[in-house]
């Protein structure tokens, strides 16, 4: 098993490969990215909602049917607004994304205040509350910026990512050429 699997090494350094050029590809071109992003999810969800109100055509789906024709009827239309307006649609993400973090920090800091009744200096878990406040109000008050951290993130995490799948493909390899051919 272990032989068969390592003489694949090449398949996870090329997924490797592909991440990072993704994310350096974002890292250059974030606005291309964002765009992309948006075009992503307004296609996905033009079909997750068809193939929601597909499923009523199949009477023994579990879901009721007033369900599979919210989720039909609101999936097509969110994604067909993403995908004919794709910047308003990336602001009206990053404004959702802004009020969740708002309220997660809110929550965080509410707790971190209850725990300090508990605990001695709990301040880990109210730095995360702040962080998550500021993040939420950049999202709200700066949304280009906001758009740019997203899209540095996904731009970083790919890379790291693929370095590490590399990192993993490299093991493989040497695996494979200790493991003799069968």
């Amino acid at each position: 098993m272990l032989g068969t699997v390592s003489r694949s090494w090449w398949l996870l350094a090329m997924q490797g490969v592909a991440a990072i050029l993704f994310g350096i590809l974002a890292l250059f071109w974030p606005a291309i990215t964002i765009l992309a992003l948006v075009l992503l999810f307004g296609a996905w969800a033009v079909l997750d909602g068809a193939l929601s109100l597909a499923a009523l055509a199949d009477r023994s789906y579990p879901t009721p049917r007033w369900l599979l024709v919210l989720h039909g009827v609101v999936g097509i239309l969110v994604g067909a607004y993403a995908l004919l307006r794709p910047p308003a649609a990336a602001f009206v993400l990053l404004t959702v994304i802004g009020a969740w973090a708002i309220v997660v920090g809110v929550a965080r800091i509410i707790a971190a205040i209850e725990l300090r009744r508990l605990i001695d200096g709990e301040w880990a878990l109210a730095l995360s509350g702040a962080l998550a406040l500021l993040v939420g109000l950049v999202f709200l008050f700066f949304p280009r910026a906001g758009a740019l951290a997203v899209v540095l993130y996904i731009a970083w995490f790919a890379i790291l990512a693929g370095g590490l799948e590399l990192a993993a493909a490299f093991r493989l390899r040497s695996i494979a050429h200790a493991i003799p051919a069968a």
